[in-house]
């Protein structure tokens, strides 16, 4: 224990001259002291960390306009339409026995006889001699023609027919194409023959053709009767027998 101070104390003495010495002893200008010869190189720091440039966010987009719902003009409707005024056909004079025909009116006939075949013909009324009148004329065209019985006449009725187209040529016009028929519905029948009138209706026509002829009704006085061409066929047309 004893040998254990006495080590230590010696040791003290020996670092408090060490100290001592060291600094009584000046040091020439320019000589590193063994202090500064044992430093340690000086230490060069690695370059200053220069950052990022900081990130700058893409501008928020702006959002796109609201689309302003513009309303879509009212349609102004078209102005009501007026109608035109129903047109009424008028019927076509001939075309019936309450229409008939009358003097001076055309009346152009689409045929198709299994007879005379397909035809179209133009018959016009042009005349009308009745009563005393008529039975002169008949009497003076051959003095053997029938008087008419009590209560009738005869009726004389001039017609113009055209051959327009014909099938079958020539066309023949007969006096039985035609019917006298009263104001009350009633067909006049019987077999009636007028010789001699002339210019009579009978005649055989060419295509392009044409002629006026008298044909004959006996009908009863007083009455209002019509004359039908073709009757009872398609071609069926009618003519006023009094003027």
């Amino acid at each position: 224990m004893f040998k254990t101070i006495l080590i230590a104390a010696a040791l003290v003495l020996l670092c408090s001259c060490s100290s001592a010495s060291t600094s009584a002893v000046p040091v020439a200008e320019g000589v590193q002291t063994v202090e500064e010869q044992a430093v340690a190189p000086t230490y060069t720091p690695l370059p200053t960390y220069t950052p990022l440039p900081t990130y700058t966010p893409f501008p928020s987009p702006e959002p796109s306009p609201t689309a302003t719902n513009t309303p879509v003009p009212s349609v102004t409707p078209y102005p009501t339409h007026t109608p035109y005024p129903t047109h009424t056909l008028e019927p076509v004079r001939g075309d019936s026995r309450r229409n008939p025909a009358g003097m001076g009116d055309v009346l152009v006939i689409h045929r198709d006889n299994w007879w005379d075949g397909k035809s179209t013909l133009e018959l016009e009324l042009l005349s009308l001699v009745s009563g005393d009148e008529a039975w002169q004329m008949v009497q003076k065209a051959n003095m053997f023609n029938d008087e008419p019985g009590e209560g009738q006449e005869y009726i004389l009725a001039m017609f113009r027919v055209a051959v327009l187209e014909t099938e079958e040529e020539p066309f023949v016009v007969t006096h039985a194409m035609f019917d006298a028929v009263s104001a009350g519905g009633t067909v006049y029948g019987g077999f009636l023959s007028v010789a001699g009138i002339d210019p009579t209706l009978r005649v055989e026509l060419y295509e392009g053709a044409e002629h006026r002829g008298w044909t004959y009704f006996l009908v009863d006085k007083g009455d209002t009767p019509v004359a039908a061409f073709d009757r009872g066929e398609d071609s069926e047309v009618w003519f006023a027998l009094r003027p």
